[in-house]
């Protein structure tokens, strides 16, 4: 239970600072906000902002003529001059600049205080589980939390699936530690801290719990005697999470999905689905394949760990940039960039108005380079 709520607070915090990061730096200099899900709490209060307007005018539209605005025009001019002045102006290279600084902080950040937070956090934790009986140090946690946020804040392109895997992973690690748990223990208390931190982050507490049996393992076993552990960690995890969203989403998911129903007219229509987990399963292995070697490719260039991080991120931010401006300057295709989570959602929600041209080669693009 410990477990979960502690979790469920790193999830919290590690979310909320990568609200901040993003305000003061990719928004506050390069004057880009990167999309986010519908069941973001961002997302909800930009929605909100742009139904304004629409609210405003409906309003006047239904206003008697003595409640109209008739301010000169040169004061309405002024307010817009001022508003203007108000909201910086996108500019890609400067973007590339906060993406690199990001990227030089969380190296400096991680190979200073804790080099065990290197990477994207999960193979850390299950490494731990296997061969560290399930110790993890305690400054992991804090290290992660501050180094992922900054570079996503940033505009660095990754996820949060493993950073908080990470995260919570340690939290149970540290918990196991304090309380002198037996080696078993303090390994099913991290894989119940990795279940709950995912299962918050995504809501998604049951996704959480099967994540933190099965991914222990690189073949088809599944660890029985952490799954309980780790389902009620991420249910208490994920509860303890949604408290802090604002009422409007709190019981929504993280991606928000059509209201129309799911109907089929026929056994047949499943075939297409067939064919697509066949490709999905290619293309995610094709993208292990080609993470991996790209780490290995890192591993080898002659310079100080902590610097890579910066010059990762700076090739990011180079391939979205070319994207931009190879395609007619359309932000989706700045997808790269961050998490992706906002194309995800809007191919959910309206897949037609996410490709570019008639062959829609723009959206394959952005697809292989989320990958």
């Amino acid at each position: 239970m410990l477990v979960g709520v502690i979790a469920g607070l790193g999830g919290i915090v590690f979310q909320l600072a990568g609200h901040v990061v993003v305000e003061y730096t990719s928004v506050a200099i390069a004057g880009y906000s990167p999309p986010e899900a519908k069941g973001e709490a961002a997302e909800e209060e930009q929605d909100e902002l742009a139904l304004a307007p629409l609210e405003a005018s409906n309003e006047g539209a239904t206003a008697e003529p003595d409640d109209l605005d008739v301010s000169p025009p040169e004061a309405e001019t002024d307010a817009t001059t001022v508003e203007a002045h108000d909201t910086p102006v996108f500019s890609p290279w400067l973007l590339i600049a906060v993406m690199t600084g990001g990227g030089l902080v969380s190296g400096i950040l991680v190979y200073t205080f804790a080099p065990e937070a290197e990477g994207h956090g999960t193979d850390a934790a299950i490494d731990a589980f296997h061969n560290k009986r399930g110790i993890i140090n305690w400054r992991v946690p804090i290290v992660k939390t501050l180094a992922s946020a900054i570079t996503l804040g940033t505009c660095g392109s990754g996820g949060r699936e493993g950073p908080i895997a990470q995260i919570g992973a340690s939290f149970g690690s540290y918990l196991g530690s304090v309380l002198n748990l037996s080696a078993r223990d303090r390994r099913i208390l991290l894989a119940a801290g990795m279940g709950a931190g995912v299962g918050a982050v995504f809501r998604a507490p049951l996704a959480g719990a099967l994540f933190a049996a099965e991914i222990l393992y690189s073949d088809s076993e599944f660890e029985a005697e952490v799954f309980v552990p780790a389902a009620t960690a991420s249910i208490i995890g994920y509860s303890v999470f949604r408290l802090w969203l604002p009422e409007s989403i709190r019981h929504e998911p993280l991606f928000g999905f059509p209201s129309t129903p799911f109907l089929t007219g026929s056994p047949l229509e499943l075939i297409p689905y067939a064919v697509l987990a066949v490709i999905l399963v290619a293309v995610g292995a094709f993208y292990i394949k080609t993470f991996y070697g790209v780490h290995k490719l890192f591993e080898k260039v002659p310079t100080p760990k902590m610097f890579r991080p910066a010059i990762g991120a700076a090739l990011a931010g180079l391939i979205g940039i070319g994207l931009y401006y190879g395609f007619a300057e359309d932000r989706q295709l700045l997808a790269v960039l961050s998490t992706g989570y906002g194309v995800l959602q809007k191919a959910v929600t309206s897949p037609g108005s996410i490709a570019v041209g008639p062959d829609g080669s723009p959206l394959l693009a952005q697809c292989i380079l989320i990958l």
